[in-house]
């Protein structure tokens, strides 16, 4: 089935939810890994983990971020700000340090009873794709609920992921829409464990 996409539903407003409430705690320096780096809805999300702390990296210089891939260790100073959903800092370097390893992911984090947890880290979730969205956003029904898969757009053969059984590995978050999105980096983070059963109709054939 062909969804609508992300505008039913959807609050655009991600950077304002993710930067409210917040708390200026000085500058500091870390150094961690690119888990996202590209556009959703027309805005630009930076987020970089360490171990089991992410952190939305947030400026509107789009050259401070540029080039950063997913994997990749890079050192930050900046702004550091606390309070909101995730922590955020206001960087004024960003510089490459070297090629890194992600996180380990967590899996199934729609149990988890505690959502503050899992927001803006690198999970993993398993489950069957139910709809997709004129722009290649997909629905996936887990074993925890219903997931909105928003970032870099799958294969053109986007279709056949209808009904497939796929594994996605991204940055979860419930800061777009009043359910959880998962920020899919790179199409290679979204693995078809089994594909869609083929609907082959009524065979005519006469034996």
């Amino acid at each position: 089935m062909k969804d609508q996409g992300p505008s039913v539903g959807i609050k655009q407003e991600i950077i304002v939810n993710l930067t409210t409430n917040l708390t200026r705690v000085g500058y500091f320096a870390t150094r961690e890994v690119v888990t996202f780096n590209a556009k959703v809805l027309g805005e630009h999300y930076f987020f970089i983990q360490e171990e089991r702390t992410p952190i939305l990296v947030y400026t509107e210089r789009g050259d401070l971020t540029l080039g950063f891939k997913v994997g990749q260790f890079v050192d930050v100073f900046g702004e550091g700000y606390a309070g909101g959903s995730v922590p955020m800092v206001d960087p004024l370097v960003i510089k490459l340090y070297g090629a890194g390893a992600l996180p380990k992911p967590i899996k199934n984090p729609l149990l988890l009873p505690n959502r503050g947890l899992v927001e803006g880290r690198w999970v993993e979730l398993e489950g069957i794709v139910q709809s997709v969205g004129h722009a290649g956003e997909l629905r996936l029904m887990t074993i925890g609920g219903n997931v909105l898969v928003l970032g870099a757009l799958p294969p053109p053969n986007t279709e056949r992921l209808v009904d497939a059984f796929v594994c996605v590995r991204g940055v979860l978050t419930w800061e777009i829409t009043n359910g959880p999105v998962l920020l899919l980096p790179s199409p290679v983070f979204l693995n078809v464990v089994e594909e869609a059963p083929v609907d082959r109709g009524l065979s005519l054939c006469k034996l």
